[in-house]
């Protein structure tokens, strides 16, 4: 699914309503087989009524009318509410959410309270919606009980005033009662299923909308396969962007080049756009207006799969997995076959294989607690091996934002030094707001207020007396 479709209100608010009760998608199976096997004896029981007399049958079926109608009601009045309310579950699972993973902070600035406080508030405003609800449904099936037996008497009369007028025999009164009862025994348990299903057939109908939902941005049929032995070359061709249903323009009218085998480094200030480049480079979003070319290729008509391949992506909010340090480098590329020898390579080059060696069980060591012998790592130590991912999976495209945000500086250097000699056949692009390894870069693209105001070496940028020296200027300062 693209990150267009996933942040989409719609899609999410289904999501969190299948999150709380994707679980009656499939007990509805279980229900209407329970209709099926209640409907059959009631069907005959009601046949052999009707044998005896129209008239009791008929009374017994317009005795099920009431309590159909309130069971179908109430029924899609559940869903309703979830409806109405899947924003404010969306915020409770916002609050929830906080409570996971690493709670020292919370715990220190004790807003731990406050946030469960915020859930229970939610909860119960939620819950007084449900509740009343369900008052009205029980007032509502009193009074459908009322009617019920109120046609049942009718219905008891007409067969006592039979066995007075000996229309019926002792023998058909037996069968009519045990009919009589039968019917409305599953009936009952009919009413109740109906009642269940008319609840759940909206949740199923949002289950099915939200597995036939057609992502946003998806390849084109017959789309174009790129040579995976060559270096990719970026074009922005005068590109404008706003994120979906935002005002503000992130980009207008930006365009530039970024050639094969070239290492680019981008910096601009927090907010500046530094990032959302990247999500347009990878076709997270596609632009407002304007296109991107791929080596000359318009993005929109490149193979999105096969793209992927050739790019290697390390985000600021990278993730490691709790699984063994071995198998969080192979993931960089599970085609290949996993040698030993390429991971610890690759980790080398990412400074990663020395802190690797000396765990317990070295590569296989579990990166977490939770499992016996197993060792978290440190912010740093996490991030090196997450460029070893990188790094293993040898793409054509390498895209690096923030790689060393928590990397000591030795350390940093060696890595960027590594970067820049692996850069080779390969077009680099790397987001940092350190200018001690940004200026290594052959060329340096400066945005500000969306837009490119500087290029060039870091040699030329400082001659310019513009936004970079500025920056660069004030970092210095501060160190």
């Amino acid at each position: 699914m693209d990150t267009q479709t996933y942040i989409d209100p719609g899609f999410v608010a289904k999501k969190t309503i299948l999150d709380w009760n994707g679980w009656k998608v499939t007990a509805s199976s279980k229900e209407i087989i329970s209709l099926l096997a209640s409907i059959l004896p009631a069907v005959l029981y009601t046949g052999v009524l009707m044998s005896y007399s129209w008239k009791i049958g008929l009374l017994i079926i317009l005795s099920s009318i009431p309590i159909i109608y309130a069971s179908v009601r109430f029924g899609k009045r559940v869903w309703a509410i979830w409806d109405d309310n899947s924003s404010e579950k969306i915020v409770w699972s916002l609050y929830r959410n906080a409570l996971w993973g690493d709670i020292t902070e919370l715990k220190v600035m004790g807003a731990g309270k406050y946030i469960v406080n915020k859930m229970l508030s939610l909860h119960r405003k939620f819950l007084a919606k449900i509740s009343s609800n369900e008052l009205n449904r029980l007032l509502a099936l009193i009074g459908t009980t009322v009617i019920e037996y109120g046609l049942l008497i009718a219905a008891y009369v007409i067969l006592l005033q039979g066995i007075i007028d000996q229309t019926y025999t002792v023998g058909a009164f037996v069968v009519i009662t045990a009919s009589l009862w039968g019917v409305k025994r599953e009936l009952g348990n009919t009413f109740e299923r109906v009642s269940v299903l008319e609840t759940n057939a909206n949740f199923i109908d949002d289950f099915i909308a939200y597995m036939d939902w057609k992502p946003v941005i998806c390849s084109i049929p017959h789309a174009i396969k790129l040579e995976k032995a060559v270096p990719v070359s970026i074009e922005f061709r005068n590109v404008w962007f706003k994120y979906p249903r935002a005002k503000q323009w992130v980009f207008r009218d930006v365009s530039f080049t970024i050639t094969k085998d070239e290492d680019v480094a981008i910096v601009g200030k927090n907010g500046a756009g530094k990032s959302t480049l990247v999500k347009l480079i990878t076709r997270m979003y596609d632009p407002t207006k304007g296109e991107i070319l791929i080596n000359g290729v318009p993005l929109t008509q490149i193979d999105l799969e096969d793209f992927y391949k050739t790019i290697g992506l390390l985000n600021q909010d990278f993730r490691i997995y709790e699984f063994t340090a071995k198998e969080n480098i192979l993931l960089g590329d599970v085609s290949k076959k996993p040698a030993m020898t390429s991971i610890a390579k690759y980790a080398k080059l990412a400074q990663a294989h020395d802190f690797i060696s000396k765990l317990k069980n070295e590569y296989a060591t579990y990166l977490t607690n939770n499992v016996p012998e197993g060792q978290p790592l440190s912010g740093g130590q996490l991030q090196r091996l997450a460029i070893a991912r990188v790094f293993y999976r040898e793409p054509k495209l390498l895209i690096m934002d923030e790689p060393t945000s928590a990397i000591d500086a030795i350390a940093e250097e060696e890595i960027f030094d590594n970067i820049f000699e692996y850069s080779e056949n390969r077009t680099v692009i790397i987001i940092s707001h350190r200018f001690a390894t940004v200026k290594k870069a052959k060329r340096i693209l400066v945005i500000d207020e969306g837009k490119i105001v500087e290029t060039g070496t870091h040699e030329q940028l400082l001659s310019n007396n513009g936004l970079y020296k500025q920056m660069y200027t004030a970092q210095n300062d501060s160190d």
